[in-house]
C-alpha cells in the first residue's frame, strides 16, 4: 500500500552540556494512502545535510531506524545517528544556507522509496552560538548604558501642536478643550479622567492575548501579550471579519504563539476568533478536517484545539482541551455545518474545570454565539504537562491550506460567554493607537452654535390686497392670476361649460347598446369553413401520420364540400386501404401505389434475435444481411432461400464489447451495459451542492442514463461526474453516462474479471478504498457512491470522488 510522510517540526535540542549542543530534533507523522496513521511500526531513514541548495553537496549523512508511536509521530535527533559521511560539529551554519534531505524505507530497511528535502529557514541558535568560540582579542561594550529617562517633550521630534488647539479663541464654547493635563474647568477635567482610563491593555486584566492576525506586521505585533511567529513561507492576507486575515497558502507553513500564552489556564479559560470560509465544508480524502487552533489530527499534541471535521475526521465544529496529558473534547456535531463562502463566522471554545458558570459543563463550544457542543469532562488543573506552541491556522491534510481566513484571535484566562463584544475588533474599554480619540495639530475646536434659521412670524401678512385683486377675469381671458371671490357665480359657469361641451360633441352616447350574452343560439350550418365529412364514416386516415383514426361520426347534415380532397382518404373501418377507396374484399389491407413501396421494420441481426416470443409469420428486414426474414415458429429464416438468419456471438460479462467491458447483460443476453476501461477522473464532484435534481434519484440497473439527463438540465455547472461522462468520447462511441447505484454495484461485484479485460485492453483496474460517484442522487446536499473493496454510502454533492462511465448497447 503505498503510503507518505509529513513534515511536522525540526527543532534544536537544548542539553545540559558544558558547550553547544551536537544535534537537531526531527519529528514527523506518518499516514497511508488511505489518510490512516501508521502506528508503531519500525521505518528506515537516511538524513542528509546539504549546503547551498536542494541538490548540494551533503556534508554530513547518517542513517536511524525509528519506531512511530501510537499517534504516527516518529522523532529522531539528527547528529545522534549511524554516521556515513562528514561531522555534524563542524558543520559552519553561518557560512551558507543549508538543506535537511530525509529518505525513507516504510520497511524498516534501506530501500528508500520517499524522499524529502526541505530548507533550514533559519540557522539553529545553539549551533550557530558555537561560532563565539572563534573570536579573539575579546569584545569592547560601547553601548551607552541606559540608566535613567532624561528626556522630557520638547526632545521629541514631530510632536503635536497643541497650541492650536488653545488658539481658537473659545469658539466652541465650554466644550473647547484648553488644557487635559492641568485641567482648568470641569469640562478639560471629564475629558483627562477619560482618556486615563484607556491605558493600553490595562482596562481588562483577563485578556492575554489579542492579535489581528491581519498583517505580518500585526502577526509578528500582538495588541495584547505575545507576539506571533510566521513558519514557512507561506502566507497571505485577504479580507476577513475585521480588515485582512491570516491565510496559510501551503502545507508546511502556520502561525505559533510560545506555550506560555495558555500554560497559565489550565482552570479555565476562553479563545475566540472569527473564520471567514473559502469553502462550504472540508471535504474527507481531498483536503480534509481544518485545524484552526492546534496541531495534528486531534489536537492532541497540544494544549487546546478547534477543528472542523471532514466526516471522517470528526464531524462538524468541535473543540478540546489537554492540561493533563489527556484530550477532554467536545462531541461532533450531529450533521455537518455548511458555511457560505465569503460570510465571516465567530468561534469560541471556552472551559472551566470548576462548571462554566455554575453549571456541570466544563468545555463549551460556540459559533455565532449559539452554543454546539458541550463536555462534562474534568482534568487536573494543576498537572505540570506542557506543550512546544500554541499553533493557528494548521491542518493536518496534505490539501488543507488556502481554504478559509482566520483573524482576530483573542485568549482570554476567564470562562466567558458574554457575547456583547463579539462584533468589536477589540476588547471593550480597551483603547490602542488609531482608535478612540487622538489629538494633534489637526484637532479644531468643537463649534456647538446653532445656525439653522429660527421661526419667528408667520409670512402671510405680506400678502397684500393688489395681490388678490391680480386674481381676476375667471370668465375672461386667463391671466395666471384668477380671482375667486365669486364662487357661487363660478360654479354655475362651469356647470354650464360641462353641458356644452356635452352638445358639442357629435354623437354623444349615454345609453349602452353592446349585446349581452345570455345562451349559445348558433348551431354547425352558422360556422364558416366547414369540414367536409360525409354520412357513415367510421374511420378517418390521421393526414399527418397516415394511421387509421378509428372514430364513429354521424354528421348526418355535413354535406358540403364533398369534393374536399381530404375525403379520398376515407376508409371502411372493416378494412383498410392505402392508395385506393376501394380495396379488394379478400384483403384486410390494400396498398396502390406506382411511386412507392412496402417497407417492413428494419433492423440488426441482434435486434432480430432481440425479439422475445416471436410468433410465427412475423416479418422483418436484416440491414446486415441486406434481405428480408420472417420467423417459420423455431427460427429465422430468409424468404429466397429458406435459410437461418446467422446468430450474433454469444457475449458474456467480461467481455471486451461495444466500446468497453461488459458488466451487465439482460434476458436477451444481445443487449447490456459496459464500463470504459479506466477511470474518467479521480477528483470530481457530483455537483449542485444545496440543489436538489428532480428525477436524478433512481438507483435501478437501467436508470444511469436518465439519471444523467437530469442532472444535466437541472445542474448548470461543468467538470461535474455527469458531464465529464457525458462529455467522453471512448473507442468511438460518444453517448457515455454516469451509472446508477445499482450499477456502479454491479460493476463492483464483476470487478475481477472487468479489470483483467481492462489492463488487456490498454486500460487500469478500478482502485481500491476510493469511492466512485453514481448518478443517484439522496437529497439536496448528498448522492451515493461505492468502495469497490467495501461498501456504499452517500457522500455531499461538494466532494471530490473518482468517475467510471458506461454505456448501453
Amino acid at each position: 500500500m503505498k503510503r507518505y510522510i509529513i513534515l511536522a517540526a525540526v527543532l534544536l535540542t537544548a542539553t545540559m552540556w558544558g558547550q553547544a549542543p551536537e544535534k537537531m530534533s526531527y519529528q514527523a507523522v506518518v499516514r497511508d494512502a488511505n489518510n490512516q496513521l501508521v502506528t508503531n511500526t519500525n521505518v528506515g531513514m537516511r538524513i542528509s545535510i546539504l549546503q547551498g541548495s536542494t541538490t548540494g553537496t551533503a556534508v554530513y549523512v547518517e542513517t536511524q531506524n525509528p519506531t512511530t508511536n501510537a499517534n504516527g509521530l516518529l522523532s529522531i535527533e539528527i547528529g545522534n545517528g549511524t554516521v556515513i559521511s562528514g561531522d555534524f560539529s563542524t558543520i559552519n551554519w553561518a557560512n551558507d544556507t543549508y538543506f535537511i534531505k530525509t529518505e525513507t524505507d516504510l520497511n524498516g530497511g534501506n530501500s528508500y522509496t520517499i524522499t524529502g528535502t526541505s530548507q533550514l529557514l533559519s540557522v539553529p541558535y545553539a549551533l550557530h552560538a558555537k561560532t563565539a568560540d572563534s573570536i579573539v582579542n575579546g569584545i569592547t561594550e560601547t553601548d551607552p548604558i541606559f540608566t535613567a529617562w532624561d528626556k522630557s517633550y520638547t526632545d521629541l521630534t514631530n510632536k503635536p501642536a497643541l497650541s492650536d488647539i488653545l488658539s481658537h479663541n473659545n469658539d466652541g464654547g465650554a466644550h473647547q478643550i484648553k488644557n487635559i493635563a492641568d485641567p482648568t474647568d470641569a469640562q478639560d477635567a471629564v475629558t483627562m479622567s477619560y482618556l486615563d482610563s484607556y491605558t493600553h491593555g490595562e482596562s481588562d486584566p483577563d485578556l492575554i492575548l489579542w492579535n489581528k492576525l491581519g498583517s505580518e506586521q500585526e502577526v509578528l505585533n500582538s495588541e495584547v501579550g505575545e507576539n506571533g511567529e510566521l513558519i514557512g513561507t507561506g502566507h497571505s492576507y485577504e479580507p476577513a471579519k475585521f480588515g485582512n486575515g491570516y491565510v496559510r497558502t501551503d502545507v508546511n507553513s502556520y502561525i505559533k504563539f510560545p506555550q506560555t500564552v495558555l500554560a497559565n489556564c489550565r482552570e479555565k479559560g476562553t479563545i475566540e476568533f472569527w473564520i471567514n470560509p473559502k469553502v462550504t465544508h472540508p471535504v474527507a480524502y481531498h483536503y480534509g478536517a481544518m485545524m484552526f487552533v492546534g496541531y495534528g489530527i486531534d489536537g492532541s499534541g497540544t494544549f487546546a484545539f478547534v477543528r472542523w471535521g471532514d466526516g471522517v475526521t470528526g464531524l462538524g465544529i468541535s473543540g478540546g482541551i489537554n492540561f493533563d496529558g489527556t484530550l477532554h473534547k467536545t462531541p461532533d456535531e450531529a450533521q455537518q455545518f455548511v458555511a457560505t463562502i465569503g460570510t465571516p463566522f465567530h468561534i469560541r471554545l471556552v472551559w472551566d474545570v470548576n462548571g462554566i458558570d455554575g453549571s456541570n459543563e466544563t468545555i463549551q463550544i460556540y459559533r455565532d454565539g449559539t452554543k454546539i457542543g458541550a463536555s462534562t469532562d474534568t482534568w487536573n488543573a494543576n498537572a505540570t504537562t506542557t506543550f512546544d506552541h500554541f499553533y493557528i491556522g494548521t491542518g493536518p491534510d496534505n490539501q488543507a491550506y488556502d481554504k478559509y481566513i482566520i483573524d482576530n484571535i483573542k485568549v482570554w484566562k476567564t470562562a466567558k460567554t458574554d457575547f456583547s463584544d463579539v462584533n468589536t475588533e477589540g476588547a471593550i474599554g480597551l483603547y490602542t493607537a488609531g482608535d478612540g480619540i487622538d489629538i494633534s495639530d489637526n484637532v479644531i475646536s468643537l463649534n456647538t452654535v446653532e445656525t439653522d434659521p429660527i421661526y419667528t412670524t408667520s409670512q402671510a401678512s405680506n400678502i397684500t390686497a393688489n395681490d388678490i385683486i391680480n386674481l381676476s377675469n375667471l370668465s375672461g381671458v386667463n391671466t395666471g392670476d384668477q380671482d375667486i371671490s365669486g364662487i357661487a357665480i363660478n360654479r354655475q359657469a362651469i356647470q354650464d361649460t360641462a353641458s356644452q361641451i356635452r352638445a358639442n360633441i357629435s354623437g354623444f352616447i349615454s345609453t349602452e347598446i353592446d349585446p349581452i350574452f345570455t345562451t349559445w343560439d348558433k348551431s354547425y350550418n352558422d360556422l364558416i369553413d366547414k369540414p367536409a365529412i360525409t354520412d357513415s364514416i367510421t374511420a378517418v386516415i390521421d393526414t399527418t401520420t397516415q394511421f387509421v383514426r378509428t372514430e364513429t361520426q354521424n354528421l348526418s347534415d355535413v354535406l358540403a364540400n364533398s369534393n374536399n380532397a381530404e375525403i379520398q382518404k376515407m376508409v371502411n373501418i372493416s378494412q383498410l386501404g392505402i392508395g385506393t377507396l376501394t380495396p379488394k374484399s379478400c384483403a384486410i389491407i390494400d396498398m396502390t401505389s406506382s411511386t412507392q413501396g412496402f417497407l417492413p421494420p428494419r433492423m440488426t441481426n441482434v435486434d432480430i434475435y432481440s425479439i422475445l416470443n416471436p410468433l410465427e409469420g412475423l416479418s422483418v428486414y436484416s440491414t446486415d444481411e441486406h434481405k428480408p426474414y420472417y420467423y417459420n415458429g423455431t427460427q429465422w429464416v430468409s424468404y429466397d432461400t429458406n435459410t437461418q438468419l446467422p446468430a450474433p456471438p454469444v457475449l458474456s460479462v467480461g467481455d471486451f464489447y461495444a466500446g468497453g467491458v461488459i458488466f451487465y447483460l439482460d434476458a436477451t443476453g444481445y443487449h447490456g451495459l459496459v464500463c470504459a476501461v479506466s477511470d474518467q477522473s479521480t477528483s470530481a464532484m457530483w455537483g449542485c451542492f444545496g440543489t436538489g435534481i428532480s428525477g436524478a434519484d433512481s438507483k435501478a440497473i437501467g436508470s444511469g442514463y436518465q439519471n444523467t439527463i437530469d442532472i444535466l438540465n437541472g445542474c448548470s455547472e461543468t467538470g461535474t461526474a455527469a458531464d465529464i461522462c457525458n462529455s467522453a468520447v471512448i473507442n468511438g462511441y460518444g453517448d457515455w453516462f454516469l451509472p446508477s447505484l445499482d450499477e456502479l454495484n454491479e460493476m463492483k461485484a464483476n470487478k475481477a474479471v472487468i479489470n483483467a479485460t481492462a489492463i488487456n485492453n490498454g486500460g487500469t483496474a478500478f482502485v481500491n478504498n476510493v469511492f466512485y460517484w453514481s448518478s443517484s442522487e439522496t437529497d439536496n446536499n448528498s448522492a451515493w457512491f461505492t468502495d469497490f473493496n467495501g461498501g456504499y454510502g452517500t457522500g455531499y454533492k461538494s466532494n471530490h470522488q473518482y468517475v467510471r462511465a458506461v454505456r448501453a448497447f
